[in-house]
């Protein structure tokens, strides 16, 4: 953590914790998790907007591919109401670690991907959201959220062209500069069928982005 980070002076406490105690596994359907949780408890107080820290929590070897990458390895953290998966900075295959930049402290964890997500874009516009990959071919796609300043509730809504509503989620305590998994599918669970979508994404300040994504299975 950089000089600074907090307003007022913090007393931080990091616990393991056996999966079986940490927060349901809601929302990581395309991950599953490698190591204990951890929780980081810095009585409710977050960085102050623009700054980041980093954190770095081991996983187990044995339950991680022969050839652990940042392309299937990440960091997943609990929002609140489920968890969200970051792609990491850094694996240590060393040390066993993996690594990642925040500006948020809760549960923590590191999960597998289940599958290789595509890379985010090598220079992605500073205040835009993207959806990658687009098209998308498997059952879900990823959010890129830009911005700066702390964690905020995102809005995130799925339309046919039809504006037909297929899915409505809010996604709480989103970290600028994540990458989060959205799961193609309708209010039902059912995956959604081949063909041109709106994704409309709104901020906690209320601006709306809307985004096209093409769905081919």
């Amino acid at each position: 953590m950089p000089a600074g980070t907090f307003t007022e002076p913090v007393t931080m406490a990091v616990s393991e914790y056996a999966l079986s105690s940490a927060p349901t596994t809601q929302g990581v359907v395309s991950a599953s998790f490698l190591a204990n949780a951890y929780l980081i408890n810095t009585q409710g107080q977050e960085p102050q907007s623009g700054i980041s820290v980093t954190i770095t929590l081991p996983y187990n070897p044995a339950l991680a591919p022969s050839n652990p990458t940042t392309a299937n390895m990440a960091l997943s953290y609990y929002n609140g109401s489920q968890w969200v998966v970051l792609t990491p900075i850094a694996v240590n295959t060393t040390n066993d670690t993996v690594t990642v930049v925040t500006n948020h402290f809760s549960w923590w964890a590191v999960v597998l991907r289940q599958n290789t997500p595509t890379p985010a874009p090598a220079s992605p516009a500073g205040n835009d959201f993207q959806l990658y990959p687009n098209p998308a071919r498997g059952t879900q796609v990823n959010i890129y959220v830009p911005g700066q300043g702390g964690p905020g509730n995102l809005k995130v809504e799925i339309f046919t062209i039809g504006f037909r509503r297929a899915q409505e989620a809010t996604i709480s305590n989103v970290v600028p500069g994540a990458s989060i998994d959205l799961e193609l599918r309708d209010k039902a669970g059912v995956t959604l069928s081949n063909g041109l979508y709106y994704v409309v994404v709104t901020t906690p300040e209320g601006e709306r982005f809307i985004l096209k994504l093409l769905v081919l299975h």
